[in-house]
């Protein structure tokens, strides 16, 4: 089995530092489920793996003026319920 390193970040900006720290031998991990498969085919080698699951700037969403911004953690079912996103949006919900 590859082994790695893990790290858990808890905002956007420490992300952003242990990644320049690495120099390009990190991934970012949300769910885990592309890269984890990734690494087990030996398509990808990181030797740090950042987990972004737990920084919250990044799950739902922000309504401003004329646009809608959706986080990169937000999980579908909280677009698929968002009576919000339903009716401004609704070929997105669906």
């Amino acid at each position: 089995m590859y082994m790695f390193e893990y790290k858990k970040a808890s905002s956007i900006q420490e992300a952003i530092e242990m990644a320049s720290i690495q120099k390009g031998s990190s991934a970012f991990m949300a769910g885990g489920t592309d890269l984890l498969v990734q690494i087990k085919r030996g398509k990808k080698t990181p030797r740090f793996v950042i987990d972004l699951k737990g920084i919250r700037e990044m799950d739902g969403y922000i309504v401003k003026e004329d646009e809608i911004i959706i986080g990169a953690l937000t999980s579908i079912r909280t677009i698929e319920t968002s009576s919000y996103l339903l009716k401004r949006i609704p070929l997105l919900v669906e």
